[in-house]
């Protein structure tokens, strides 16, 4: 199988009889959103100029080829920033070696997981819900709500009635219908098939988004559903669309890197100041004045007595060993316009050592946080000190 690989947010130059019949007609209809593709000409020579758009994963161009979006963090980061957004460590396997060699291995070995923990399950019977109806008749069970007006001789009533399809059962058998179509190496290809036939015996497919999933709640009787949901929700998450099957004997796997490492910054703050802290991710802040104009804060924390800001951050997915005078005045940007005197740009590696800029009367840090070696190392520990120090300063 022909490869061609790029760096993540990198480039590559293919001269144009290198790529197969239809391969760059495919690169622009299906993968438009993660890899950007140009015809250049030079001379007799016309080349393809593929360059990331913050992707990685693995691509399938047609049976003999694929593009292969490598990260520039190592896989052991790549799978630090998984298992802390996704709440991996909660699987059974964390305890023994971690698939962390190559994304190929990560995401056969996240299907294997969720095949052993649908299958548990199926082995104890799914769980049951029940919910209300409501139905003319005889009074036989239920509650009496009113007569039927269309006719003389039934009553409504109300009762209720179980099964196993719910939206419990429904979040894993609609990621495995998006597993099935995806072109995974043979023996694991069929076990997803044989499950999903399994599972949609006793479960209807209907569609499960991210605002349905967080509604769930697990009692003692279904915690084994919670990785689960964590793993469908990776999947459906996860993966591009647009990747068929036949394509490629190889595991399709799509993450956006910058979101991901965000995503996990958003959850370390929250999991270290929610007792003193409101979380304010993603928030768009109008700036006053002639023309529409607003700053989109990646993070914020704000007083929960009065909701006054406290400190800003900004997530830099970025291998820099120093912070960029852009980056900087951003940053400045944020806390000014704030009234807050710390900001904090964050870095997805531990070779940026801690350092401080004064803009005015603002104070910039720029820190490092790299998930390979978990969010309790040692690493974690002193951002976490760090923080608190120069936001206590303030208060």
């Amino acid at each position: 199988m022909r490869v061609f690989s790029i760096v993540e947010e990198g480039a590559i130059s293919i001269a144009e009889e290198e790529l197969a019949p239809g391969a760059a007609e495919r690169i622009a209809t299906h993968y438009a959103s993660y890899v950007s593709l140009r015809l250049e000409v030079l001379g007799p020579q016309r080349y393809y100029s593929l360059r990331s758009r913050g992707y990685i994963g693995l691509f399938p161009l047609n049976k003999d080829s694929v593009l292969h979006v490598v990260p520039k963090v190592s896989c052991a980061s790549v799978w630090g920033m998984l298992d802390y957004a996704y709440k991996l460590g909660k699987m059974r396997w964390m305890r023994g070696s971690v698939p962390t060699e190559s994304l190929e291995g990560i995401a056969s070995s996240l299907a294997e997981e969720f095949i052993e923990l649908m299958q548990a399950r199926l082995r104890r019977g799914l769980a049951w819900d029940f919910t209300e109806r409501q139905a003319a008749g005889t009074p036989l069970r239920g509650k009496i709500v009113g007569p039927d007006f269309r006719s003389s001789w039934s009553l409504r009533y109300r009762f209720a009635e179980g099964g196993t399809d719910h939206l419990i059962n429904q979040v894993p058998l609609w990621a495995l219908h998006h597993l099935c179509t995806m072109p995974w190496n043979g023996p694991l290809q069929q076990r997803l098939k044989r499950l999903y036939r399994t599972l949609a015996t006793q479960v209807g497919l209907e569609p499960v988004g991210g605002q349905k999933m967080l509604r769930l709640s697990y009692g003692r009787s279904r915690a084994d559903y919670a990785p689960l949901h964590y793993l469908s929700r990776f999947f459906l998450e996860g993966s591009g669309p647009g990747i068929g099957r036949g394509l490629a004997r190889i595991t399709p796997f799509i993450l956006h890197m910058p979101s991901l490492y965000e995503a996990c910054m958003a959850q370390w703050m929250v999991d270290h100041y929610a007792d003193r802290y409101a979380v304010k991710r993603q928030w768009q802040v109008a700036v006053p004045g002639s023309h529409p104009l607003s700053f989109r804060i990646d993070l914020a924390l704000l007083d929960l007595q009065t909701g006054a800001p406290r400190a800003v951050f900004d997530t830099k997915y970025k291998l820099d060993l120093l912070p960029s005078p852009a980056d900087v005045q951003q940053m400045a940007a944020y806390a000014v316009h704030l009234g807050v005197r710390c900001g904090f740009l964050l870095y997805p590696h531990d070779r940026m050592k801690p350092g401080i800029l004064h803009v005015g009367d603002v104070e910039v840090h720029a820190l490092g946080f790299d998930f390979a070696g978990g969010v309790g190392c040692a690493g974690g520990k002193q951002v976490l000190d760090y923080i608190n120090c120069h936001i206590n300063k303030f208060m």
